[in-house]
């Protein structure tokens, strides 16, 4: 990611050839109604000329934090898992995108997990609620979630509360768009509500915009 580039005293923010996104998929359905969702917003990378880099949380073997705390001198996570290559690709991506059925009013336990050790990229200092964060800067982030309730983006608006602070706030992410899409009657009919237009509207203008 190319960091010379400004516009009005701004960084401007990858797009097009310049714009690596990570996908992770929290569900434990590989081929389900997040999947589906997931699967669109990597056509409108793709569409841009991005590139996209997949992953089911499902197929990677990775533990709880241990809260061990050795990440706050080493800068380093210490459970040798697969969330090692994890932290690299996301330090390496330009946006995060984060999709995640709601279960129980929450992320799936998978994506919480996940989520959890994220800890690693946060760096005792005097700012972002007294720490820094070493993910590095520039970076955009998306997080989907699907529920079972039409009504789910009011009933679910926590979630977009928790993800905002987790992912700007405290990893220190540019910019970040979340969309709560009530699930279809298949994967395929979860892309068609009038939640799903608006999500794949503004994640277009997103991923386009400098």
């Amino acid at each position: 990611m190319s960091t010379d580039r400004y516009k009005n005293g701004r960084e401007i923010l990858p797009v097009g050839d310049d714009l690596k996104a990570l996908i992770v998929n929290g569900s434990p359905r590989k081929h389900g109604s997040t999947a589906s969702l997931l699967n669109r917003v990597a056509g409108i990378v793709n569409e841009a000329g991005g590139n996209v880099n997949r992953c089911d949380l499902v197929d990677l073997n990775f533990d709880d934090c241990h809260a061990c705390m050795r990440c706050r001198d080493s800068g380093a996570c210490a459970v040798d898992d697969d969330m090692q290559p994890m932290y690299v690709r996301m330090r390496d991506s330009d946006m995060i995108v984060l999709g995640s059925p709601i279960y129980m009013g929450a992320e799936s336990g998978r994506m919480k997990c996940f989520v959890d050790r994220f800890n690693a990229f946060l760096l005792p200092g005097k700012v972002r609620s007294g720490f820094t964060s070493s993910l590095g800067k520039g970076k955009r982030a998306i997080v989907v979630f699907s529920c079972g309730q039409k009504d789910g983006e009011m009933v679910f608006n926590h979630l977009n509360v928790r993800y905002f602070n987790i992912l700007v706030r405290l990893l220190g992410c540019e910019d970040m768009r979340s969309f709560i899409v009530p699930a279809g009657a298949s994967p395929e009919a979860s892309i068609h509500s009038p939640q799903a237009r608006q999500m794949i509207e503004e994640i277009t203008r997103f991923v386009r915009s400098d």
